[in-house]
């Protein structure tokens, strides 16, 4: 395919932003399409096994999951940090489908314990919101946001 330009660009990434030289073709039936050179740059690893993806050296990690499985997925509302060795009740956004139901929260298998720890949690969907329970078992601080450098916590 012809190049009919090269686009510098940002490439946002679940709040990741990863600056890129990219080269425009006419008549994709894609939007973007990354290729090798874009994967070794940001060193991503796509495992197929857990489904999950992660980029620079695990810095984001995400998962590789179908639109009709994320429809099934509840995601943290705002910014979260916890400390070393604790745990906390974080607020999640749940599909409108689920609203005014009864809920039972668990984590997506192929993400157990990889971060932190998820309790299972039979809980209540109100105005497309409830909580999870989350533990950092490391000795570092876990920060979780939706726009900026980390993971998403997903839940099925």
């Amino acid at each position: 395919m012809p190049v009919v330009a090269i686009a510098d660009l940002n490439i946002y990434i679940s709040g990741l932003i990863i600056p890129f030289s990219v080269k425009v073709v006419r008549a994709m039936n894609h939007d973007l399409i990354l290729g090798t050179d874009f994967l070794v740059e940001n060193q991503v690893v796509i495992d197929y096994s857990t489904g999950v993806v992660s980029i620079q050296q695990e810095l984001l990690r995400v998962l590789l999951q179908s639109w009709s499985q994320r429809q099934h997925c509840v995601v943290t509302t705002q910014a979260t940090c916890i400390p070393a060795f604790t745990e906390a009740i974080v607020a999640v956004s749940c599909p409108k489908f689920y609203n005014n139901k009864s809920v039972f929260l668990e984590p997506i298998s192929s993400f157990k314990f990889r971060l932190f720890a998820v309790s299972n949690l039979l809980g209540y969907c109100r105005d497309g919101k409830t909580v999870c329970k989350v533990l950092s078992y490391s000795p570092e601080t876990f920060i979780g946001k939706r726009s900026a450098n980390c993971l998403h916590f997903w839940y099925k």
